[in-house]
């Protein structure tokens, strides 16, 4: 499910500014930050599970598989296609 920023603030009654500007003070993160952890938490478990990159980058939503890799690899340190490798063996 993908939920926008503009809908989390409309489900909160405040604006987008004040919805990013309180979650930064009391997360400590951006609130875009904070979605980029939880796809790559989900996509780790999904790659754990067998799912494809391909597949797991379409299903969290990434525009392409290239830049789903690049930001799964900036994040952990490690490509996709590495932690699918090493589920196998």
């Amino acid at each position: 499910i993908q939920v926008s920023v503009e809908e989390i603030a409309g489900a909160c009654y405040t604006s987008v500014s004040s919805l990013k500007r309180i979650f930064q003070k009391y997360a400590g993160i951006s609130i875009h930050k904070y979605a980029l952890m939880l796809k790559i938490k989900a996509a780790t478990e999904f790659l754990h599970h067998g799912m494809s990159v391909t597949q797991a980058a379409e299903v969290l939503g990434f525009s392409s598989q290239a830049y789903f890799s690049a930001c799964y690899k900036r994040e952990t340190g490690l490509s996709p296609t590495d932690v699918r490798k090493k589920e196998k063996y």
